[in-house]
């Protein structure tokens, strides 16, 4: 008989959730987590999805936990004021806690970007089915309770970061020009685009960076966006109003990891790269490493980083994921 043990499952995915809580997922199996910094108190809720990867995304309104989930392409709720359910056979049909809300529909299999509007609607971005380029655009209004999906955006692209102005008439977007699994690029660059959400079309749509191929991180404050892009690695901040750049900057500590960065209580951004945590400076755009993990602590897991994904700060502290560790570093918040 073998014996032998592991680190445990890594976490694929990080974000805040109801109750000044962190929530995470593994991957494959897709496992919900949950670590409460007020009790220090770390728990393995259970499978999270019908789905076998990776939840890729997650929202919260409400007091209710929203997550998107690959392979199937499904958007969950869970309500953590109810119990969750366990699974002997037979028992786990998806139709109380989590819940499956909807099938995402066409041009959704790894839903990528979430956010959620001012009225209460959760917003999903995803990569396309295999072998299919356009990425989808979903909608859940969880007020109404009704799902409506744009299975094509962007043509030949996908849709991997996502941002609300306070108004809720208008949805920003990022793109990545990768398709779905087993396809090939058939554009160059990708777009930063303005949706209009009552119309539901495209307003406009640019290159923010020349050459840049994905957007992996966008945030919405003032009339500004907040970006970072995957293949050059720069931050750039965007005018809404004037559709112009106010600055880009190059990245000396490679890239932001994908959905990793937020805003903190002093009003600058927080976030992540593959083994550092920075805080970045809005109105200079001055970039600061806090923490950089160097030596022997500095191994990737499965997956090829070693910080994955998700940043979020609770109670002072910037929360994120080490293989299957949460981990928080303490802020020194600034003026």
């Amino acid at each position: 008989r073998l014996k032998y043990e592991t680190d445990g499952a890594n976490i694929f995915h990080l974000a805040e959730g109801p109750n000044q809580a962190v929530y995470a997922s593994t991957i494959m199996p897709l496992y919900l987590v949950r670590y409460t910094p007020a009790a220090r108190k770390l728990e393995n809720l259970g499978r999270g999805a019908p789905d076998n990867g990776e939840a890729y995304s997650f929202g919260h309104c409400g007091g209710k936990l929203y997550y998107g989930c690959y392979s199937y392409g499904n958007l969950m709720e869970y309500d953590p004021a109810k119990p969750l359910h366990r699974d002997p056979p037979g028992a786990m049909k998806w139709k109380d806690n989590p819940r499956l809300v909807s099938p995402l529909g066409k041009g959704h299999n790894r839903p990528r970007a979430m956010c959620v509007d001012s009225r209460q609607r959760v917003w999903v971005g995803s990569f396309a089915e295999y072998g299919l380029r356009n990425g989808g655009l979903g909608c859940y209004d969880t007020v109404r309770r009704k799902y409506t999906n744009n299975p094509v955006v962007i043509p030949n692209q996908s849709i991997v970061a996502l941002a609300a102005d306070a108004s809720g008439d208008v949805l920003y977007g990022g793109t990545n020009i990768a398709g779905g699994s087993g396809t090939d690029p058939a554009t160059k660059e990708a777009h930063l685009f303005a949706w209009d959400v009552r119309k539901r079309k495209v307003m406009w749509k640019l290159v923010p960076v020349p050459g840049t191929t994905g957007i992996q991180n966008l945030l919405c404050r003032d009339g500004k966006l907040y970006g970072t892009c995957g293949n050059n690695y720069v931050f750039f901040r965007f005018d809404t109003r004037s559709r112009s750049m106010d600055y880009v900057v190059p990245s000396e500590i490679s890239g932001a990891r994908e959905q990793s960065i937020c805003f903190g209580p002093d009003g600058n951004i927080y976030g992540i790269t593959w083994m550092s945590a920075f805080r970045w400076r809005p109105d200079s755009g001055r970039i600061e490493v806090l923490y950089r993990c160097t030596g022997g602590r500095a191994k990737r897991y499965s997956g090829g980083s070693l910080f994955h994904r998700g940043a979020v700060i609770i109670g002072g502290r910037l929360y994120f994921s080490c293989g299957p560790h949460v981990m928080s570093l303490a802020l020194k918040i600034v003026d």
